[in-house]
């Protein structure tokens, strides 16, 4: 009698060699609510990824716009300075124009990198 409970028991939880426990509607009932549950919980990541991102998006683009304007604003002083003095003028060693180009080119290399990571996480790639 107990080798017939072990042997039950074994079956059941599926470790006896060649069985398979049968599958029944609230076994399979069990697992799609669980793989609802998974899903769900990875589109939620992806939609904070997402968001993530975006807010990363607003707060680079306002980086590059300012950066952006102040470039034009040392240039177009640079060429007033330049068409005003001619080769007569001082011109600054460490001028501006370097470090806001700089910092423009850098906002705008990771805005690309960012949409291709938003593209990726779509699956638009």
């Amino acid at each position: 009698m107990l080798l017939l409970a072990i042997s039950a028991a074994m079956m059941f939880n599926g470790s006896m060699p060649g069985f398979h426990p049968v599958r029944t509607s609230s076994n399979l009932v069990g697992r799609s609510i669980e793989n609802m549950a998974k899903k769900e919980k990875i589109r939620s990541s992806l939609e904070k990824a997402l968001d993530s991102i975006q807010c990363s998006q607003l707060s680079e683009i306002r980086t590059l716009r300012e950066n952006a304007t102040m470039l034009k604003e040392c240039a177009d002083s640079l060429l007033k300075k330049i068409e005003e003095e001619g080769i007569k003028g001082r011109y600054s060693i460490n001028s501006d124009v370097l470090r806001y180009s700089k910092t423009v080119w850098r906002s705008s290399y990771r805005l690309g990198d960012l949409k291709r990571i938003e593209k990726i996480i779509k699956g638009e790639r």
